[in-house]
């Protein structure tokens, strides 16, 4: 993976966790955003699974009477879920090739920390 800007002539897949959202996002040279299900971008059972997998665990750490409190239950816990999504991104890359430039949100700091995957990622 690598931090810096994104090839703008390529569509974006964005890989990221987001309450009560599929973990897979397209994004266009003129911006526009679209939230497909991963088995709608081909991903396959599998990875489409382990996807869905991974983002019901992001949404269960959200309370439904309080959602802003939401919290991992650790700092272990948290590192372990973005580690996670980092093996899945490098996956989905290994699926896409060069369909796709495919970027990964690593953490949820503010700013975030986006980094891109490149298709030498094991």
């Amino acid at each position: 993976m690598t931090s810096g800007p994104v090839d703008e002539d390529r569509q974006v897949l964005r890989v990221a966790s987001e309450y009560r959202c599929y973990p897979t996002w397209l994004i266009d040279a003129d911006g526009s955003t679209d939230n497909p299900s991963p088995m709608d971008l081909g991903l396959g059972e599998d990875l489409s699974r382990d996807l869905l997998a991974w983002a019901d665990a992001f949404d269960a750490i959200f309370p439904e009477d309080d959602p802003g409190s939401a919290a991992f239950s650790s700092l272990a816990a948290e590192a372990a879920f973005f580690d996670q999504g980092e093996i899945l991104a490098r996956r989905v890359k290994r699926v896409v090739g060069d369909r796709y430039e495919v970027v990964y949100l690593r953490d949820l700091r503010d700013p975030p920390s986006w980094v891109t995957v490149t298709s030498d990622a094991g």
